[in-house]
């Protein structure tokens, strides 16, 4: 892969994250703080990949300054995803409602007090990483792909549903966000099947909410019987989901993507000739 290529996609990747933190700053929109965290892992994807090579090791040091802005935001998300979670599931519990909401008003109102350091640390990080950085050969991105692969592949053949799992699904969406850069040095064996893969991290990422909810209802277990039963039976609906598609991972991870178009292409042309 080409440095100026690398450059090119850090400052697009760049130029979206601080769009994304500047649009929230102004609105206070989740939604927006949300998609400012999504840049983050984004760029913060493409700098592991660089950095499997040891001339770019200072790239996730470099980093740093952001991930404390980051976890500055998660803060903040986190306690509006419980809230919601919340309302879905009719959580009993005022108090915990209007502590997870001090926690996200309170923390907006840091967040902005801080932004001008926010603004200033993300301009001097990104022209630190730009100074950082060097060429990745071809070979190092098959590399990083095979180990990735190797890592999942090894999980999931012995699925253990805890943190680990978020885990991996983290590697999953290491790969998918490097796959479209990534892709074009893959041999045919590492092209990977993208749908797959995000219907896998998808089934993963549903599992974990369900489990972030039931953590939310234990506490009061007798008051919340009836919606912990309901969070446990999609629970186990989901960790099956999970393990059929973990069958046979490195064929479906491989398997060619058959676009619809094309098939009904295909279909058209057999009609025709009938």
């Amino acid at each position: 892969m080409k440095k100026k290529e690398e450059k090119k996609q850090i400052n697009k990747k760049w130029k979206g994250l601080k769009a994304r933190i500047q649009s929230f700053l102004a609105s206070a929109d989740q939604n927006e703080l949300h998609q400012f965290r999504v840049q983050v892992k984004k760029l913060k994807a493409l700098l592991v990949m660089l950095q499997s090579d040891k001339k770019n090791h200072k790239l996730l040091k470099d980093f740093k300054p952001v991930k404390q802005i980051f976890r500055e935001a998660g803060d903040i998300r986190n306690a509006y995803v419980n809230l919601q979670l919340s309302e879905q599931y009719h959580l009993q519990s005022p108090d915990f409602a209007k502590h997870q909401q001090q926690i996200m008003e309170q923390g907006t109102i840091a967040f902005k007090t801080n932004s001008f350091k926010h603004i200033k640390k993300l301009k001097r990080t990104h022209t630190r990483i730009n100074h950082d950085i060097h060429q990745l050969d071809n070979k190092s991105i098959r590399q990083f792909y095979q180990d990735n692969l190797f890592d999942i592949e090894a999980f999931l053949q012995n699925i253990v549903f805890d943190e680990q799992l978020h885990d991996c699904r983290k590697k999953v969406k290491l790969l998918m966000y490097n796959q479209k850069l990534a892709g074009k040095v893959l041999p045919r064996k590492l092209r990977l099947n993208t749908d797959y893969l995000n219907q896998l991290q998808d089934s993963i990422g549903q599992w974990h909410d369900n489990a972030l909810a039931m953590d939310l209802f234990k506490p009061d277990e007798n008051r919340n019987k009836a919606v912990l039963n309901k969070l446990r039976k999609n629970g186990r609906k989901l960790r099956q989901e999970i393990i059929d598609l973990s069958e046979n991972f490195k064929a479906k991870v491989t398997a060619p993507v058959v676009k619809e178009t094309k098939h009904k292409d295909k279909a058209q042309t057999d009609h025709e000739k009938q």
